[in-house]
């Protein structure tokens, strides 16, 4: 290992002068040669590749996809990764391989890249790069009954990608009365990325048919995601109300992902019977709060409240290493806080919130919507950490609009429990 960091190392500060009259003008052409070698480690193709996806240029690009299209000497999971650098270069630099792009769409055909993870990899390129010969693939795919949902979720993401003309006729064929719920709700997701009106109302349908087991988290996603989502979503739901059930789901959702749009978040409320916005705890309600701790607090049972799933709390909280990173560490909590310090942090989220977690909104050019906490900012990208845990990157150059929030944690959660 110490001697192939030693290599990629030279390779990387090697003056393009050295590297040979045949080189490309490419920053990583001698990383390049390493990976065309042959010589290269399996286990230490990733970093090579992670390299040139982050660095190469068109041409570097292109040999990687060629790699993808055309030969057998790297495994799917290699191959994985190539396109997975690929994406990285269309996301953060606008950068594509200088041709042969149209070759994502064989990837998609029937019979083709059966590696499930190398599919989807595909399914999300021929967004990217806005590869209409894909079009037919892609809609096979999203109508398919046999298709899985993570691969109808994107290849109705990037139909949608390639414009209305492509993708429309399909998204509105799916949030039909006779499709399946969930295939339903990944359509309504699909169509609110480029015609928020029409998805809007679509919504209220598929919500109105949703039954005991049916989960509208993704529907939800899709207006959360949006500028002018939750407001439009608010009205709609208004005029049009879901039942108290379908109504206490989406809530707990909003409260799942950090989401506090107060619009929605009120009418999501009054149709649950569930107060959204509590008035803060008087000195004698908290002082109640403690005596009845004192008197009947029961930590086993406290522990499983703690890790209820439609709670949310171990998607943010860690205790004893187990749990999320996005909210501090509650390991030793009770031994480091007072009881009233914790009975209003509970009650009222913002009332003190250490920078590291203050949370953001970023509204990107194209009006797409994310809130987290910052995980990282370089000279190219900000990187947010959502209420799940996972890492949102975000090209500077995509951003219109920076808002900064308060707790993700939501207000009014204690109106979820007895």
């Amino acid at each position: 290992m110490r001697a192939f960091a030693l290599t990629l190392a030279f390779a990387l500060l090697l003056p393009m002068s050295l590297r040979g009259a045949d080189a490309p003008p490419s920053a990583v052409g001698s990383v390049l040669k390493l990976l065309q070698s042959g010589r290269v480690p399996e286990k230490n193709l990733g970093t090579i590749i992670k390299m040139i996806g982050e660095r190469g240029n068109e041409h570097d690009l292109a040999f990687l996809l060629d790699q993808v299209l055309t030969s057998d000497k790297f495994a799917p999971a290699v191959k994985v990764q190539m396109l997975e650098g690929l994406a990285t270069a269309a996301t953060t630099r606008k950068l594509q391989p200088a041709d042969h792009r149209d070759g994502i769409a064989t990837l998609l055909a029937p019979g083709k890249a059966q590696n499930a993870k190398l599919r989807l990899a595909a399914i999300r390129l021929a967004g990217l790069w806005k590869v209409t010969s894909a079009a037919g693939p892609l809609h096979d795919l999203a109508v398919a009954g046999d298709s899985s949902t993570a691969l109808r979720e994107a290849a109705l993401a990037s139909l949608t990608s390639l414009g209305p003309e492509f993708s429309k006729k399909t998204t509105l064929a799916l949030t039909a009365a006779d499709q399946p719920f969930a295939v339903r709700s990944l359509a309504v997701a699909a169509l609110a990325q480029q015609d928020l009106d029409t998805a809007v109302k679509l919504a209220t349908d598929v919500l109105l048919s949703a039954k005991e087991r049916d989960d509208p988290a993704r529907l939800m996603d899709a207006f959360l995601g949006r500028q002018g989502g939750p407001e439009k979503l608010a009205a709609a739901l208004e005029s049009r109300p879901p039942s108290t059930d379908t109504a206490k789901l989406c809530l707990r959702h909003m409260y799942a992902v950090g989401r506090s749009d107060a619009g929605l978040q009120a009418v999501l409320g009054k149709l649950a019977g569930i107060e959204t916005n509590p008035k803060p705890l008087t000195k004698d309600e908290a002082a109640a709060l403690m005596a009845e701790v004192e008197k009947h607090g029961d930590a086993a049972r406290g522990e499983q409240v703690f890790r209820r799933s439609d709670l949310s709390c171990m998607k943010c909280h860690a205790v004893s290493k187990a749990g999320g990173q996005v909210g501090p560490d509650l390991s030793g909590i009770g031994a480091s806080s007072p009881m009233e310090y914790l009975v209003h942090s509970v009650f009222d989220p913002d009332q003190a919130i250490k920078e590291a977690y203050i949370s953001k909104t970023v509204i990107t050019v194209d009006g797409q919507t994310f809130s987290g906490i910052v995980a990282d900012r370089s000279d190219s990208e900000l990187k947010l950490k959502n209420a799940d845990g996972r890492e949102i990157a975000i090209p500077l150059a995509d951003i219109d609009e920076e808002i900064e929030g308060k707790s993700l944690m939501p207000k009014g959660l204690p109106s979820l429990m007895t």
